[in-house]
């Protein structure tokens, strides 16, 4: 089943006190602003979100910190703090960094929360590697590889497909094939292995979207040719040896 590593980042923040803050924060975005005139709950949703006078919002899933020490624990080498709310946090890979560019494309396309930068992007870049620790290694592998790609995709072509938030919508889902391809997301030890952690990160309504299926086809697709012109490969090295 494919599914788009999006993981949706669950930020990194500075002090105790911004944690603190947060968690008091219950609005339906669950973020919280800081600006040099005080501090106070997210308003609107991100990136946009907070009262004139805030100069950014830290959305409860937030992201731009990158601090390796949690309140209760202390992060290894190569691993940031993710504040999970209620007091909850954990260590994961500091790679989670990259979903920190879905924020900067959504700054030039400004498709909105809806739209596939922020609600399915960023969304899933960070799910993701909230459940990083539930993966297999080959798992993990992969999500540390497809991140990257998918976002890199994103950064060449953002200027091309920024006017239309449709266009760059589609744009991404076709990204997806390449990038899963090339992280090995065929492979049986880690769409197989890991199938059930997938289906429970990803939300029913997008596993089941025309787009998922068009996904799927498109792997399917190209991992039968590729399949194929190796075993042609390999027929024409054997007839060559006859």
């Amino acid at each position: 089943m494919n599914i788009h590593l999006t993981i949706f980042i669950i930020s990194v923040f500075v002090s105790n006190l911004l944690v603190l803050a947060l968690e008091r924060c219950d609005d339906k975005h669950g973020g919280y602003c800081i600006g040099e005139e005080g501090r106070g709950c997210c308003e609107h949703g991100h990136p946009l979100c907070c009262k004139a006078w805030h100069t950014d919002c830290i959305p409860r899933v937030g992201f731009n910190y990158n601090n390796t020490k949690c309140e209760k624990l202390d992060c290894l080498e190569g691993e940031v703090c993710m504040p999970l709310g209620e007091g909850k946090e954990k260590c994961v890979p500091k790679d989670v960094q990259v979903c920190n560019d879905y924020l900067k494309f959504e700054d030039k396309a400004k498709c909105g929360n809806n739209g596939y930068l922020i609600g399915y992007g960023l969304k899933y870049c960070n799910k993701f590697y909230q459940n990083y620790d539930s993966f297999n290694d080959h798992g993990k592998e992969f999500i540390k590889c497809v991140g990257p790609c998918l976002a890199e995709k994103m950064r060449i072509n953002i200027e091309k497909y920024k006017e239309n938030c449709d266009l760059l919508r589609n744009f991404a889902f076709n990204s997806h094939t390449p990038c899963y391809l090339k992280c090995n997301f065929t492979k049986f030890n880690v769409w197989f292995n890991n199938a059930d952690i997938f289906v429970r990160i990803v939300d029913s309504k997008d596993i089941f979207s025309a787009e998922t299926f068009r996904q799927m086809k498109n792997i399917i697709l190209e991992e039968i040719t590729e399949e194929f012109y190796s075993y042609f490969e390999l027929l024409i090295r054997i007839y060559k040896r006859v």
